[in-house]
């Protein structure tokens, strides 16, 4: 009978286990600094990463290409890949990152972490973004430190992979 219940405890313990491992979540926290790609604004303050082959091309005006340190005014150290900066005819749904936290429901000092570069006040004044172009948002609230910082990390955009063999046909 002693051994009985040995037996019982140990398959209800590792029942409990079990279970209690479905209810936890694995760690989807990107590392940051690894987006090599160019950063997409439109209207040289909307961030729209990941939206842009969602725009009709007609509606383009424009586009420039900077180096990290050639681009202008808040675009400037924004991004070791560079920016392109596309003038756009269309309207897009953005938001200030002032809006951007009050969705996310948080008050008091804040600062922005873009793709592991922390923005400065002209910056979060001056830009806007794409909600699309949100991957991950993470908030972060140190006790003894007043404030708050919201890292946010960007869409990548996609890459064509696919290679066509040279001199192949392609049919519409």
């Amino acid at each position: 009978m002693h051994s009985y219940l040995k037996i019982t405890f140990c398959l209800v313990l590792l029942k409990s286990t079990a279970i209690l491992s479905y209810g936890q979540a694995k760690s989807v926290i990107k590392k940051q600094h690894d987006i090599k790609s160019a950063l997409f604004i439109l209207n040289t303050n909307i961030i729209a990463n990941g939206f842009v082959a969602r725009l009709d091309p007609k509606d383009f005006q424009g586009i420039a290409l900077y180096n990290n340190q050639d681009a202008p005014g808040a675009l400037k150290d924004l991004n070791p890949g560079g920016v392109v900066v596309i003038t756009y005819n269309g309207r897009v749904k953005s938001e200030s990152f002032a809006e951007l936290s009050r969705r996310l429901g948080l008050q008091g000092s804040i600062s922005f972490v873009l793709n592991g570069h922390t923005l400065d006040a002209a910056q979060v004044a001056t830009l806007r973004i794409v909600p699309e172009a949100i991957d991950q948002v993470r908030t972060t609230s140190t006790p003894g430190i007043s404030g708050t910082v919201v890292n946010i990390s960007l869409v990548e955009a996609k890459s064509n992979n696919h290679k066509t063999a040279s001199g192949a046909t392609m049919i519409r």
